[in-house]
């Protein structure tokens, strides 16, 4: 039997500016039944089950986006957290948390309140999550490098650090993960 998966991945603070609810609520939550979400939702999901093509998917659920995030009362003005968590990708997750609260002109309290409401996570494991993917993605692109060589360059301060933050997100050493799991190849539409 064939599957088919459709996904969709929001910026940090996406899902709160649509929707108005904390990402909070939802991180690591499978929503099992359609019928827990919205009635407009139900409406996407059984055009999505009709629809074949990937790209009319793709737009139908662009359409739907668009009229959630023009009706939200969710704002955050500046894009403060937003602008902070572009800031952590692109820091690699190596900012300090107290001055990325400085950063956003909030304090320490009111930072991590509002990141973890609108990102889903607090700043610090953010952070760590960032730093991982990067390893991920560094040895994606070229199995060749050691891990020490891609721990030093995620920012670790050694490679028992990294390893450490891998068990933590994969349950298994970075060796282990990718003799076990090699990465799939995947077609993805961006946008």
């Amino acid at each position: 039997q064939r599957h088919r998966f459709f996904s969709i991945q929001f910026q940090p603070t996406g899902f709160y500016r649509i929707f108005g609810i904390p990402a909070v609520v939802f991180t690591n939550l499978m929503v099992q039944s359609p019928e827990d979400c919205k009635k407009s939702f139900l409406f996407l999901y059984e055009q999505l089950r009709e629809t074949r093509e990937i790209n009319d998917m793709k737009t139908r659920c662009e359409n739907y986006l668009l009229r959630e995030l023009v009706s939200s009362t969710a704002k955050d003005p500046y894009n403060g957290i937003l602008f902070i968590a572009s800031r952590i990708v692109k820091s690699v997750g190596w900012l300090p948390v107290e001055k990325l609260a400085s950063e956003a002109n909030m304090s320490l309290k009111t930072f991590e309140r509002k990141f973890t409401e609108q990102v889903g996570v607090r700043p610090k494991l953010y952070n760590r999550i960032v730093r991982f993917n990067k390893a991920l993605a560094m040895k994606r692109g070229s199995p060749s490098p050691h891990w020490t060589s891609i721990a030093h360059a995620c920012g670790y301060f050694d490679q028992m650090h990294f390893i450490k933050d891998f068990k933590l997100f994969s349950g298994v050493t970075p060796t282990d993960f990718f003799r076990q799991s090699p990465l799939p190849n995947e077609d993805v539409l961006k946008t």
